[in-house]
């Protein structure tokens, strides 16, 4: 019986966390390694939503690159950007959210999440601290992360620069329906 590897941002999420809720030392590094490639997913997602980013700009593995990008043009920052769909009556019907990829989870997967990957220079004994402290720092980006998918936008709405038409990507719900728990 075969099995898809899904390479979505949801499925690098669940599959950290079930490396984290293994409890095994082996499960923080294979964790680490979710855990990266699903922010690449997402900032992946994001950077294809932008028809404004050229193709040669949106190389997800590069994360500050391509967030630094994707930041000059949204200028949004840590920013959620809420739109509401209004009833007849002008009350928000619905509303649909662009979650972003924080500077602490960009800065966490080029570094820390990083490093992480590679051989260990040092061996920590059983005590010590470096386990407990890493645990806690991938139990963070993996907060971090869900929350970068609870959102349904992949762009915010953006009026075009003639004001005739408004552009916007949205996630498709297959993605978001039984998300994560975070």
């Amino acid at each position: 019986m075969s099995h898809s590897y899904n390479i979505d941002s949801i499925s690098y999420l669940r599959r950290a966390r079930a490396r984290l809720d293994e409890g095994t030392r082996e499960g923080l590094f294979y964790a680490a390694f979710e855990l990266r490639c699903g922010t690449e997913s997402r900032l992946q997602d994001y950077l294809d939503a932008r028809d404004d980013i050229a193709k040669r700009k949106k190389e997800g593995w590069r994360i500050m690159g391509s967030a630094k990008e994707l930041d000059r043009i949204l200028r949004l920052g840590d920013t959620v950007f809420e739109a509401c769909i209004l009833d007849e009556h002008g009350e928000c019907a619905f509303a649909l959210y662009y979650t972003p990829i924080t500077a602490r989870l960009r800065k966490a997967a080029g570094g820390r999440l990083h490093e992480l990957l590679h051989a260990m220079k040092t061996s920590f004994g059983d005590g010590n601290r470096w386990w407990s402290d890493t645990r806690s720092f991938l139990e963070q980006i993996y907060f971090d992360l869900a929350l970068a998918n609870k959102g349904t936008l992949l762009a915010p709405m953006m009026r075009s620069r003639d004001g005739k038409t408004v552009h916007t990507a949205i996630s498709p719900t297959s993605r978001i329906r039984g998300g994560c728990d975070a």
